[in-house]
């Protein structure tokens, strides 16, 4: 996934495409792992999210399969959803459409790659 993520884009100092990334906390680098470890997290909470709404479309799913699952845990869900995605975006500097986010951790970024 790390390899793949890095061949996404290809351009100067993209931070998705090096291996130091802001946690918030400083700039460090960070193996791939760490990147796809949060991405298998976010798809299967989309997977489990895609689950929830299938049983609760229909009362016989929820009978069938003993769902406790209600509304509210729905919304929650996807309340943290959309947190994550934030989340990944703050994580490796880009959002989802390719913007950069953190301006000053490209200079630093350099600043580390030049020593």
């Amino acid at each position: 996934v790390g390899k793949q993520l890095r061949s996404i884009y290809s351009g100067g100092l993209d931070l998705l495409t090096s291996r130091i990334f802001s946690t918030e906390v400083g700039v460090r680098p960070a193996e791939p792992c760490s990147i796809s470890v949060v991405a298998t997290h976010q798809l299967l909470t989309n997977i489990f999210e895609h689950i929830c709404m299938t049983i609760l479309s229909d009362p016989n799913f929820r009978y069938v399969t003993g769902s406790i699952i209600n509304e509210r845990d729905l919304q929650t869900l996807e309340r943290l959803n959309v947190d994550n995605i934030k989340a990944l975006e703050r994580i490796v500097g880009v959002d989802r459409k390719g913007t950069v986010l953190h301006d000053k951790l490209l200079h630093k970024e350099a600043e580390l790659r030049a020593a």
